[in-house]
């Protein structure tokens, strides 16, 4: 039963991202052990609420947000499609290594998603870190060096202007921002 238990909470997490409301009905797991048996019952364990007052009116809110979003990020990135592609060939002719970074950060209710930007550090960066920590600028667990010897010529560059953000658009494409 572990697999069938594990396929409900993933259809109710999936529910729950989805801002569907629900809830187990009464003997949830008689009618899951008896459907098992070929019994056929009415009852469901996962039943569907009414929705709430303005419930409605948000669920299409966010469906129009999520469209606009998805629309609006590849418009962008097919208008930004020749820079992007220029951007990469610069990055591998400026170093060794991936055209992208990829970083976990936490979005929306605590979920992570991979982070997408151009690389702009050298890909050994991390491993220098520990050795330039006696130069950080900043208290905590940030790291910050105004001339960091990790930054490639071209990572300079992408940072002044902020197009090492540009393939965050790839994100917002899939939703996660």
């Amino acid at each position: 039963f572990a697999g069938l238990f594990q396929s409900i909470q993933e259809h109710c997490e999936r529910c729950e991202n989805r801002n569907v409301t629900g809830g187990a009905s009464a003997g949830c797991t008689g009618c899951l052990t008896s459907g098992i048996q070929g019994e056929h019952h009415t009852q469901t364990p996962f039943t569907p609420r009414p929705l709430v007052p303005g419930q409605r009116r948000r669920i299409v809110h966010l469906a129009i947000k999520r469209s606009v979003d998805f629309l609006v990020a590849a418009l962008a990135l097919l208008a930004l499609s020749p820079l992007l592609i220029l951007m990469a060939i610069v990055i591998k002719l400026d170093s060794r290594g991936p055209v992208f970074f990829s970083h976990r950060r936490e979005g929306k209710g605590g979920k992570e998603f991979p982070c997408i930007k151009f690389r702009t550090m050298i890909s050994e960066a991390h491993q220098m870190q520990r050795k330039l920590y006696e130069n950080n600028e900043v208290d905590g667990p940030q790291f910050k060096l105004r001339h960091d010897p990790r930054v490639t010529r071209a990572g300079r560059w992408l940072r002044a202007t902020n197009i090492d953000e540009l393939p965050q658009l790839i994100n917002v494409l899939l939703g996660h921002m």
